[in-house]
């Protein structure tokens, strides 16, 4: 199962391509002012680098943010337009749970729950 992720929400913009609980490849660099133009190539190149079809994909998954409104709306148009012309799902989510475990490092709040906590009277 092959899963396109799109990631464009911040300045450094991502694309990475995910099979069977894993990363493949995947490609950063920084979006100025051209991030439409910039886009549809650098998926080229991530699917040709790893001799990947668009037929074959499986999925497409897109940032869904927060983040820059424009940059955004280019991910999930983008995202929107290769999942109806190839006929597949469109998910702001990965599998995370099955990649998850590759990592070693325990995940922990950035915060204190205190922090949030709103006390009313």
């Amino acid at each position: 199962m092959y899963i396109l992720r799109i990631e464009t929400t911040d300045k450094k913009s991502r694309v990475a391509l995910y099979s069977d609980e894993k990363i493949l490849s995947d490609r950063f660099w920084v979006s100025k002012e051209n991030l439409g133009n910039d886009l549809l190539p650098k998926i080229v190149i991530l699917l040709r680098k790893n001799h990947i079809d668009l037929g074959d994909l499986d999925a497409i998954s897109v940032d869904p943010g927060p983040g820059s409104f424009t940059g955004t709306r280019i991910g999930v148009a983008t995202a929107n337009a290769l999942a109806w012309s190839l006929d597949l799902p469109v998910t702001d989510k990965l599998p995370m749970a099955k990649i998850a475990k590759h990592f070693t490092l325990p995940v922990k709040p950035r915060y204190p729950v205190s922090r949030w906590l709103v006390e009313t009277s």
